[in-house]
Order: structure tokens, then C-alpha cells, then sequence
């Protein structure tokens, strides 16, 4: 703190938030401290902080949260540096004693009990969740009133009927499209949930409330959100059929999260499926609802070798939800094991739902009662049947199989062999590409989880006894990097079993990526990195020296350049842009770029001034200290992020795509640009803000199109790309 004015800097998970004080501090105290904002009983002094900040700075202050129960409170005030406090605790004493002040949901009678947070934090739903009911009970919500009030200039009308302003408790409740929905609980739930007992949830009486209601009514209130988003951004419809089915699904796969968590902390990591006894035929199934009603239920039957006996998928027509679907698919994959002529049959099933009521034979849906029961009937044609409970990590297969079910329309079986799209689903996507003139950069592995990453090869070490110290021993365990090279080497002398051609030799591959967005966790050097980097390249080039290689690096600067590294976004990640991409077998460098997440705390001038220095110093970069080419090869703008519109988007491409443009005009070293992502519609469960939907977005389509254009006429007027 210095100068003529004060300062007290809120440090927070992953932004820190300056506030500047309006009046000299020393006005009531000589120097402001936390307890001068608060009262005897830790709530905070509506007088004092309407004095020093702003309105709007008030309310943000009063409405501070431990954002993720998973992480340790960290958030500590740096006025005063002697003295620090947990804003948690502040938090809910001041929700406690001065609830009403705190701006709640409107219509809510009397205040709210001691134990409505400390219930809400401890149930066993994700913290989306109840991070979403905690921001609608303090107001926060960016409903269409809440963001006008902040100066946004849009219309009123409730999303969802169009007719009375889009409040907070409308929208999510009171809104005359959802009362329907609300009462409709009823006979979903056995009059568990209902529109009325919304307000007594968040009431004293809903203290009475089991953890199930509480959860349902969370998860409920969530998925609302979500589609009132859907509706407001993506053009989507109200659906609200099945509704209910949709809630108790989730918060079911919640709980079998906690089962399977549970489950970890008994066996530590070493969960897996596993072979049965000779003799014996292992049963996994799964099943998924479909969005337009009904769903798809699958399994497959292994013997003791592991090798698969029979598979099937089946689509449902009726209107069950997840949990009557898990049971059907025990059924069906016991009436495939008795017409092949098994006897002795394990079934395993990640719904701990049904296997419970299988066990007890109590269940609350009539419709589970009755198809549990036509198990049991089905356990007299065995001589030996068991039924057991595994997580998700042991049921993979048969979740694969349902999900790639989703694509046909009719039922199947087959009979001693897998199916075609467990094992050729690759093939078939480079066979596509190359029929219709797409070339591909394909990446071996991720950096993050989704889809396995560089976390499955750790699992795979720990599963085999390996001592394991943290993720990355992915670059350095030599273990786990011959894991990787037998990847690389299944992938690359691959023979596609559609085309007839090698992977290596395939002319519809452009390049490999080493990794998407590799980083560390540890290593700020960039040494472990380089050397992976190193390795890996040589021997990606040993097997195939026909096809490009890239790092797949997002652009960070390292110690090879020290005065570079002040245009990174604040942090650093283990890479280095330059000296990764001088290994020599590397043909040619990445960047990738997304302003909304790597300096979030920046208005929009100052995300486009990251932007434009972002990009103008890689391609310098490229053109004079590495002489190789450079792809923009991820970019994209949320519609998550504050402010976002569709014309926003365009323009934000148009800027890079100008960039890449005047470089490639100019003989310059970029070549190019990959937006992050394309869709086309139905894929609802992959969105992330980012999807590009040429449906939903014709503008944004046509800012493609005419990019696509321009660089083409370059090459069609000889000027070469060094790609």
C-alpha cells in the first residue's frame, strides 16, 4: 500500500481482484483492517463498505464464496499484512445473520436455516451445482434483470415464456412454462419434489428434507439453468419431457460416483476390469436415454481368456429413464447368455441402483420393480449367476458400445467377435478424409484427461506396480514413455482396414502431433519437456519420415528466450516455444490462443492488445529465429464468457484470420488456422462454450468460407506456403 491512494488486493483461486478504496483508509482507523468491515458477529458492515467502495464492488464483497469445496481456502486479504481470515467462515456467518440483506431470491418467506449451507456444501453432487443454487440465492445469476442492472442493454422477457421479467426465482421457478414441470414431480417421484416446496427448501422446513430431495432439487434447478442458456444462445427448444427421468439419472451417476470413490479409497488405484474364472462368462452392460425419447441399451460377454463371446445393442422405444434402462440391459445380455448356452454367468453393471433393488427387491418405480423381477425369473435357466456393482473405470467397454449405438438405428448382435466400431473407428474417420480431400493432424496423446490423456498411461504404470510420483513422470518414467512408443508404433504401422493403407503411408494424414498442449506441473525449466520432446520426435520420424511432425505446443515462452517469456499470459507451463521447436525432426510450430481463459481479469481492449502482440511475435518468431512455418492451430471464443455475441466471435476470427492472411501473402511463415471446434447439430454432450454449429452460426460459416477462399487464391497464384 503506497501513494495517494489505498489498495487491498483480494487474492482468489485463479484471478486476483484489485478494489480501489474511494476515501483515504485512516478516515476510521488509521489503516483499514478486515474486522473493520465486520460486525461482532462476522457479518460484514453494510455502513463502512458502502463508505470505501462502490455499489457494485459492495455487493461483490459481501457475496465472496470457497468457490470449490475440493480446494483448501485460500483466499486471504493482503490490506494488512500481519492479518488474514477465512473468508468461508465470513461468508457463512454473514449468510446466517444477515441473509436478507444479501439480496435472496425474491418471494422466499422468512430467513433461512443455520444448516441450508452447510447441507448444501456437503452433498454428494458436483460443485456446479451448488455453485449454481449459491449464485442464484445471493443474486448473482446473470439473469436479463441482473444484467441490465450491471448496464448490459437487452430485453427483459423471461427466456423461457417471453411474458414477465427474467428474475432469478422466475426463471428458475415461478416462470407459468414451469409449473407444469415442477408438479409433474409428483408422480415421478412419489411426491418427493413439488413447485410449492421450492420455497420451503430454502425455508426453515426444508431442514427436514432428505439428502435425495436435496439433491434432485439442486440438479433440477441446474439443468433449468442450462436450458435456459441452451434456448437464449444455441436456439434450442423447451423440452421438458422426461425431465425428472433426466434428474434422477444424474444425481444416480452421482451416487455411483461415490460409490466408485469409495470404492478408490479402499483399493487405491488399482481398479480394473478383470477376467472371470474359467468357465465362466462375464456379463457388462450399459444403457443412455436419447434426447428424443427412449434410448439404447448394450453388453458384451467375455469368457476367461477375455476374449468376447457375443455382443449386442438394442434400441428402446418406450420412454424409461436411466435407471429402468440399466435393469433391461441386464436382462437382454442374460437372455443373449442363455440362447448361446451359458451356465455359469457373472453380470457386472455400474447402475448400483438395480443391483441394490436386485439384492433387497425393494425399488420406488413400479417399472423397475417389474423388470427386476423378470431378472430373477431369467436366474433359474443358470446354474450359477452373480450380480455385482463396478465403477465406470471397470464398465468401459460396454459404455463404448452403447455410446457408438447411439448411430444405428437398428438392433444387433454378433456372435464371437467385437464389433466393428470398438476396434475400426479410427480407420474409418482417416478412410472419410481421405475420400473427401480433408487432411488430418493427428494427435497422440492429450495433455489432459479427457478422453484417457497422458493420465491413462499413469494408471497403466500404477496398475502394473510401477511407484509413481505425479503425472509428470508421463515425460520422464521410462516405463510409462515405452507405453507411449508402443502407441506410437500400433498407430503409425497401423493397417486400415478399410483403404488397404498404412498409417504412415496414408496421404489423408498431414501431420503428428506429439501431445495436445503438453505442460508440467513441476518443471518451470523446461528441461523434462525438451527431452521428451527430443525423444519422442526421433522416434515418431524412425518409423515414419514421410509425414510432418509437430509439438502440438500452445505458444509458451521459456528460459531459452528469458526476455520473451513477459508475453506470456502471466504464468508459464514447463514448455518453451523456441527450443521445443528447434529439435530438428520438428517440421513445424504451433500456437494456440484463448484470451477469455489465459487473462480472464482483462477487458475486452485489453484481451484484443494479448491478442495482437500474442500473435505478431510468434509469427516474427517463426520467420526469423526458427525458419519453419507456424499454425494458429487452436483458437476459439466461448459463448460462456461475459459479454460474448455471435458478431463478437466473427470478429475475433476475422482479426486472426487477417493475421494469417497478410503473413501468408507476404511469403511470412503462417500458413493457416484451426478454429476450435466444428459440430454439427445432436452433439449436445460435447459443447463447451467454444462449438462452431454452421446451422446456428451461418455468419460465423461465412467468415470461414471467405478466409478458406483467400488463402486458396495464393496458392493458386503459385505463392508458395513453406507448408
Amino acid at each position: 500500500m503506497g501513494g495517494q491512494h489505498q489498495y487491498g488486493v483480494m487474492h482468489g483461486f485463479r484471478e486476483c481482484i484489485l478494489f480501489r478504496l474511494q476515501k483515504p483508509a485512516n478516515i476510521i482507523t488509521g489503516e483499514l483492517r478486515v474486522g473493520d468491515l465486520l460486525d461482532d458477529m462476522g457479518s460484514w458492515r453494510d455502513d463502512v463498505l458502502n463508505f470505501f467502495f462502490t455499489e457494485d464492488i459492495c455487493r461483490r464483497i459481501k457475496s465472496m464464496s470457497a468457490r470449490d469445496v475440493r480446494v483448501s481456502d485460500r483466499w486471504t486479504w493482503l490490506g494488512d499484512a500481519k492479518r488474514g481470515f477465512s473468508v468461508k467462515q465470513c461468508y457463512l456467518k454473514a449468510m446466517q445473520n444477515k441473509w436478507q440483506a444479501i439480496d435472496l431470491m425474491p418471494n422466499i418467506q422468512g430467513g433461512v436455516h443455520n444448516d441450508f449451507w452447510k447441507r448444501l456444501w456437503k452433498l454428494p453432487v458436483a460443485p456446479k451445482y451448488k455453485n449454481l443454487v449459491w449464485r442464484a440465492c445471493v443474486g448473482i445469476l446473470p439473469t436479463c434483470v441482473a444484467l441490465n442492472h450491471k448496464g448490459v442493454e437487452m430485453g427483459l422477457a423471461c427466456t423461457f415464456c417471453g411474458c414477465e421479467d427474467e428474475e432469478t426465482f422466475h426463471v428458475l421457478v415461478d416462470c407459468p412454462r414451469l409449473h407444469g414441470l415442477w408438479s409433474g414431480s409428483r408422480f415421478d417421484f412419489g411426491s418427493r419434489l413439488w413447485h410449492n416446496n421450492i420455497t420451503e427448501w430454502l425455508a426453515v422446513e426444508g431442514v427436514a428434507w432428505t439428502q435425495e430431495q436435496w439433491g434432485m432439487c439442486v440438479i433440477a434447478l441446474y439443468l433449468l439453468w442450462e436450458a435456459r442458456n441452451a434456448i437464449r444462445f444455441s436456439n434450442a427448444r423447451l423440452c421438458i419431457d422426461q425431465f425428472w427421468c433426466r434428474v434422477e439419472a444424474v444425481w444416480e451417476e452421482l451416487q455411483d460416483l461415490k460409490s466408485w470413490k469409495e470404492w478408490n479409497n479402499m483399493f487405491g488405484r488399482s481398479l480394473r476390469w478383470e477376467k472371470p474364472t474359467m468357465g465362466t462368462v462375464k456379463l457388462n452392460t450399459d444403457a443412455g436415454t436419447l434426447a428424443e425419447g427412449g434410448g439404447v441399451i448394450g453388453g458384451l460377454l467375455r469368457d476367461g481368456n477375455g476374449v468376447c463371446v457375443a455382443a449386442f445393442t438394442e434400441m428402446v422405444d418406450m420412454s424409461y429413464n436411466a435407471t429402468v434402462l440399466e435393469a433391461k440391459a441386464i436382462k437382454r445380455g442374460m437372455e443373449v447368455a442363455m440362447g448361446l448356452g451359458f451356465e455359469r454367468v457373472v453380470c457386472e453393471s455400474d447402475a448400483k441402483v438395480v443391483l441394490d433393488f436386485l439384492m433387497n427387491m425393494e425399488a420406488p418405480l413400479c417399472q423397475l420393480r417389474t423388470t427386476c423381477q423378470q431378472i430373477v425369473n431369467l436366474k433359474s435357466f443358470f446354474s450359477s449367476i452373480e450380480f455385482s456393482w463396478v465403477p465406470r473405470c471397470c464398465n468401459k467397454a460396454s459404455h463404448f458400445l452403447v455410446s457408438f449405438a447411439n448411430n444405428y438405428v437398428q438392433d444387433n448382435l454378433w456372435i464371437d467377435q467385437l464389433p466393428s466400431f470398438l476396434s475400426d473407428g479410427l480407420d474409418f474417420v482417416v478412410s472419410e478424409a481421405g475420400k473427401y480431400g480433408v487432411r488430418l493432424i493427428m494427435t497422440l496423446v492429450n495433455n489432459w484427461s479427457d478422453y484417457g490423456g497422458k493420465s491413462q498411461y499413469i494408471q497403466w504404470a500404477r496398475n502394473s506396480g510401477q511407484y509413481i510420483n505425479n503425472d509428470d513422470d508421463f515425460f520422464t518414467h521410462p516405463v510409462i514413455k515405452q507405453y507411449y512408443k508402443n502407441h506410437i508404433k500400433a498407430v503409425l504401422t497401423r493397417n486400415n482396414t478399410i483403404t488397404g493403407v498404412t498409417y504412415k503411408d496414408d496421404p489423408a494424414i498431414f501431420a503428428w502431433e506429439l501431445m495436445n498442449e503438453p505442460r508440467s506441473q513441476y518443471d518451470y525449466s523446461g528441461k523434462i519437456i525438451q527431452d521428451w520432446v527430443s525423444e519422442m520426435a526421433s522416434y515418431v520420424k524412425s518409423i515414419d519420415n514421410k509425414h510432418l511432425l509437430e509439438v502440438g505446443l500452445e505458444g509458451f515462452y521459456g528460459e531459452s528466450v528469458p526476455e520473451r517469456k513477459e508475453i506470456n499470459p502471466g504464468y508459464e507451463v514447463g514448455t518453451d516455444f523456441i527450443s521445443n521447436n528447434q529439435v530438428p525432426e520438428i517440421d513445424f510450430a504451433t500456437i494456440h490462443l484463448y484470451p477469455d481463459q489465459w487473462v480472464p481479469s482483462a477487458d475486452e481492449a485489453g484481451q484484443s492488445a494479448f491478442v495482437e502482440k500474442w500473435v505478431q511475435a510468434h509469427i516474427e518468431d517463426a520467420d526469423k529465429v526458427l525458419q519453419k512455418p507456424i499454425l494458429l492451430s487452436e483458437f476459439g471464443k466461448s459463448s460462456r464468457s461475459s459479454g460474448y455475441s455471435v458478431d463478437k466471435r466473427n470478429n475475433y476470427y476475422q482479426t486472426l484470420y487477417d493475421f494469417i492472411y497478410n503473413s501468408a501473402r507476404s511469403g511470412g511463415s503462417c500458413a493457416g488456422g484451426l478454429f476450435w471446434q466444428l459440430m454439427s447439430q445432436g452433439m449436445d454432450g460435447f459443447r463447451d462454450g467454444y462449438e462452431v454449429i454452421f446451422e446456428e452460426g451461418q455468419s460465423t460459416a461465412g467468415v470461414i468460407e471467405q478466409q478458406s477462399q483467400k488463402m486458396s487464391s495464393l496458392s493458386s497464384d503459385n505463392q508458395s506456403f513453406r507448408l
